[in-house]
């Protein structure tokens, strides 16, 4: 194990090719950051999203994994996916995060304060609508110490439709990153 100082403050910690952030790192510092892609071409056609339950839609082909060092940090989470084809009339999608640490064996946990972080995303009183998703949370680090996954979820605000998300294919991102406070 080597410390890493700056006027005798620790800076961070490395032990083989593992860096922990020490008390010197200034608040705000990004302390890591992660990302996960997922692409599609519009000949794979769309990923079907006919129900209304909050569901991973893209399940672990949308999800990043991560230990975050201290809940006394802060995390900025963002999302991104492309050409979401909504067919109903007054409908839209409620989007959210969920983390497991047990790889989704069992019921995950609401990432975020709120299960639904935007609420009617691409709402339309028209039908055939096309949009793309981009959504940005933010909060304190929910727990430490222990690797987590975290996905994306999703819930139809109507269900009489067979939506699609990635209609036209492309690249959904998934970022997180650990803030020090």
């Amino acid at each position: 194990m080597t410390d890493i100082k700056l006027n005798n403050s620790t800076l961070a910690t490395a032990s083989g090719s593992t860096i922990s952030w020490g008390s010197g790192v200034p608040a705000g510092t990004i302390v890591q950051t992660v990302i996960d892609t997922y692409a599609r071409t519009s000949a794979q056609g769309g990923v079907s999203v006919s129900n209304s339950d909050f569901d991973a839609w893209l399940g672990s082909d949308l999800e990043v994994s991560i230990t975050f060092q201290s809940t006394s940090n802060k995390f900025i989470l963002n999302c991104f996916v492309p050409d979401y084809y909504c067919q109903d009339n007054a409908a839209g999608y409620n989007l959210g995060f969920k983390y497991s640490s047990d790889n989704f064996a069992s019921t995950p946990t609401t990432f975020s304060e709120s299960d639904i972080v935007s609420s009617s995303v691409g709402y339309t009183s028209s039908t055939d609508l096309q949009h793309n998703i981009s959504i940005i949370v933010g909060g304190t680090v929910p727990v430490a110490n222990s690797s987590i996954k975290i996905r994306p979820y999703f819930a139809k605000t109507k269900s009489t439709s067979n939506d699609q998300l990635m209609v036209n294919g492309g690249l959904a991102t998934l970022i997180i990153q650990e803030i020090q406070q």
